[in-house]
């Protein structure tokens, strides 16, 4: 039964990212951004019939999608209140030298955190499915051995019933909290805010993966929820133990990948799911059929810490993400910055990650030297 179960949580894992999981490609910013390209090219190569046309076109797209560009980026529509008219006006005057000027200005307006190209992010989704999904599968795996050995094997439905239920109701809430929240902010909001909020639900995660390290921790962890449910030798209680397992897990999968899908590339993004989803089916197939043991503290201790490496990637892009629309300010300190772990040189963004970085090394190292954990 567990294998089933296994093979039907990957399944619909795929389905439903396929469906909760959108991209703001097609937003009016990303026109006017080509529109722009476009007439500077054109003038660039001396072909200024061709720009001054682009320019009506421009100056016509832009008044049309005014309101939209305001409410999408208002740091944008504030820049281009400024320089489009020069931009314009130069272009008609055959002007390159300072057609280029207005031209840099303008552009760097625009957005600049922009999708990676290739497979890269497939490490990052591929480890949040396979985590998320793993976790899932050891609660409810250590419930069923629980169950099996008090003699209980009638409630076993209910675990099934409840992981099943856990997954198809944390896509719908977090489908129509998402969609609701779509519809209210802009895109560049919504992913820098899934951002912030997926870091703080990493940071609580990681720490309490790693708070589970020890064999004995999570023993007790799970003898402790079966117990609360075993008292009342219900159905029902051992439903909502599973159900609010696998809600939990589905809901935070769901968020970690909102956040990641604007942050990487698409092929690295499906590969990495697909990837990881392969590879936890294989994994929860190998402990099922052939009694293949993982061991606990090396799992929760790794994928512990490389979850903290996403909490300051995800928070350090939400960071960017508000900056870039002007939710929060954005204090310049160099031109470098760190692509793997989202770090753009600003302020704002220093004092976040490095403060959890901080903590991190702090709290792994408390953890890493206490006894108390190694067992």
């Amino acid at each position: 039964m567990l294998k089933k179960l296994s093979l039907v949580i990957a399944l619909l894992v795929v389905l439903t990212f396929a469906f909760t999981v959108t991209s703001f490609a097609g937003t009016p910013i990303g026109e006017y951004k080509n529109l722009l390209e476009s007439l500077y090219q054109e003038a660039k190569e001396g072909e200024w019939g061709e720009a001054q046309e682009l320019a009506y076109r421009l100056q016509a797209f832009f008044e049309k999608a005014e309101k939209e560009i305001k409410e999408l980026n208002p740091k944008l529509y504030e820049e281009s209140e400024e320089y489009l008219p020069k931009v314009l006006k130069y272009t008609s005057e055959k002007d390159m030298e300072e057609l280029s000027e207005y031209y840099e200005k303008l552009i760097g307006a625009f957005p600049s955190s922009e999708k990676k190209e290739g497979f890269a992010g497939l490490f990052d989704s591929a480890l949040i499915i396979l985590r998320e999904g793993f976790e899932a599968f050891l609660i409810i795996g250590a419930l069923w051995a629980f169950l099996q050995k008090a003699g209980q094997e009638e409630l076993k439905g209910s675990l099934v019933l409840g992981a099943v239920t856990g997954i198809a109701g944390s896509v719908v809430v977090a489908f129509f909290l998402l969609s609701a929240a779509g519809k209210t902010l802009p895109p560049a909001a919504l992913e820098g805010l899934s951002s912030i909020i997926a870091a703080a639900l990493l940071f609580y995660v990681s720490f309490w993966l790693l708070s589970k390290a020890s064999t004995h921790r999570w023993e007790e962890f799970i003898k402790n929820t079966a117990n609360q449910a075993l008292i009342r030798k219900s159905y029902w209680s051992f439903f909502g133990v599973s159900f609010l397992a696998v809600f939990r897990e589905g809901f935070e999968t769901v968020l970690f990948y909102t956040a990641l899908f604007h942050q990487v590339s698409p092929s690295g993004f499906w590969s990495g799911l697909i990837s990881g989803t392969l590879g936890l089916t294989v994994l929860v197939f190998a402990i099922v059929k052939f009694g293949v043991k993982i061991p606990l503290r090396p799992f929760f201790l790794s994928t512990g810490i490389l979850l903290y490496y996403l909490t300051i990637k995800f928070a350090g892009y939400g960071v960017h993400e508000l900056a870039e629309i002007g939710w929060i300010s954005e204090t310049k300190i160099g031109n470098f910055g760190i692509s793997f772990i989202s770090f753009f040189p600003t302020l704002e963004n220093l004092i976040v990650q490095g403060i959890l970085l901080a903590i991190g090394i702090y709290g792994i190292g408390k953890i890493l030297t206490n006894p108390s954990q190694a067992t």
